[in-house]
This record gives C-alpha cells, sequence and structure tokens, in this order.
C-alpha cells in the first residue's frame, strides 16, 4: 500500500521517525495510523537498514499483513490518493529510496525458502548486480548473487541420513555469512559429517564435522541453522 509523499520525494508505505520515548514497533503504528488510518496488525521485524545515506537515518523495516480499517491518506504528510502495488512497480526510480530498499528486502527474504524463482524475478526488475539497488549492509542481510550462489550449491546436497536439502532458511543463511561458513564446507559437513545427533528443532537433525554444524529439518529439508563452534556465541 502507498502514497505520494508531501515534500515531493516520491511514493511509499507508512513510516516516519521515531519519537522519544517510543520502540520502533509503535512508532511504525502511530505512522500507519496517522498517515493511512489503519490499526496494524502482526508486525514482523524484517531488519535494520544500517547503509542508507545518513539523510534516512537507520530505518527498522517490518512485514505487516492485515490491518483494520478502510486505508485513506491524511492529505497532510501522505497525499491521495493511495493505492496497492505491485512489488515490482514498488522497485520504480518513482519511489522514496528507503522504501525501495525495503522491498528489495522483503523480496530477497523470500527466495531463500524459494530457491531463485524470485531471485530471477529480482534481477529481472532490477537490472542485476551492480545496479546499486541490492540491500548491501542491510542488517546482515546479503546480496541475491550470494544467496543464489549458496542456494544452488546446497540444495543439491543430499545428507548422510538421506535427506535432500530443499531450502535455506533466512537465520541459516545469515549465519552462513556471518560466520564465514563457505557453500562448499557446509555441503561437505553434510555429505560426511562423522557426527550427528538430534537438532533442537522438532524432527531434525545435527551435521557436525570439526568445528561446523549444520542442522537440517528431517520433514521439509531446509537447512535451519548453522554453527561454528571455535567461535565464542557461535552456537546460537
Amino acid at each position: 500500500m502507498i502514497g505520494r509523499r508531501r515534500d515531493g520525494a516520491g511514493r511509499c508505505g507508512p513510516g516516519g521517525h521515531i519519537e522519544a520515548g517510543e520502540t520502533p514497533e509503535q512508532a511504525v503504528r502511530r505512522e500507519a495510523w496517522e498517515e493511512f488510518g489503519i490499526r496494524l496488525g502482526v508486525l514482523i521485524l524484517l531488519a535494520k537498514l544500517d547503509d542508507l545515506p545518513q539523510e534516512y537515518g537507520v530505518p527498522f523495516v517490518f512485514l505487516c499483513t492485515d490491518f483494520d480499517g478502510e486505508p485513506q491518506c491524511d492529505g497532510n504528510e501522505m497525499q491521495p490518493p493511495h493505492r496497492f502495488a505491485e512489488l515490482s512497480e514498488c522497485l520504480s526510480d518513482a519511489m522514496f529510496p528507503p522504501f525501495v530498499r525495503s522491498v528489495q528486502l522483503l523480496l530477497f527474504e523470500l527466495t531463500l525458502d524459494r530457491k531463485d524463482v524470485i531471485i530471477k524475478e529480482i534481477n529481472s526488475m532490477d537490472g542485476g548486480p551492480g545496479s546499486g539497488r541490492y540491500p548491501k549492509g542491510s542488517g546482515g542481510i546479503v546480496d541475491p548473487e550470494t544467496a543464489k550462489r549458496y542456494i544452488e550449491k546446497l540444495t543439491k546436497v543430499k545428507t548422510t541420513k538421506g535427506i535432500q536439502v530443499q531450502s535455506i532458511s533466512g537465520h541459516a543463511m545469515k549465519r552462513f555469512i556471518e560466520r564465514n561458513i563457505s557453500e562448499e564446507v557446509a555441503a561437505d559437513v553434510m555429505q560426511t559429517a562423522p557426527i550427528t545427533y538430534p537438532g533442537n528443532s522438532p524432527n531434525s537433525t545435527a551435521y557436525k564435522k570439526g568445528d561446523i554444524v549444520v542442522i537440517v529439518s528431517d520433514d521439509t529439508g531446509a537447512i535451519i541453522t548453522s554453527i561454528d563452534t571455535s567461535i565464542p556465541g557461535g552456537s546460537t
């Protein structure tokens, strides 16, 4: 859902500054009510964007799929008419730059459990690598080309228990990058691990080789998380 900003900086969804004493969630709920007259339902925090130009601050990005009320731009900060736009349109230059980045982030998160389908969609809509529109540095999120490399490698893997890897959770992808666990190392651990034991998640198996542990769902074939036990705090 988008409206036109009063300052002429483009179109975007609800958002704004966090006021003194507010949490980010309280702020987005207030902004949605003030700008569009709606009460937001469940909010999912996607990321904190820390690489935007200084003028945009460090926004928190939330996903919300349900709300109460009839949307209507307030005519002050957000100019009518409001409308619901396709995600592809929300990547255009007519949009407010931080809003474009938040949509890129959403599309990226969707790719992690749908292999490369939406990554291809991003590339076709967004000009591909080097276009300057990828969410680099966005709260631990990696760029689509890196994600695609991991997905293509790891979804070909069959574990020592005979589980075919089907997808990679967003949490696991972030852990691979943060712990410098390459796709080759992760694949080798799952294919040749001398040690396996039940994972913390229901119906999951932990595959351990050396210091590296990769946890995979027995039911869905999703990689749930990865651990480098040699790193302090690396067991989360």
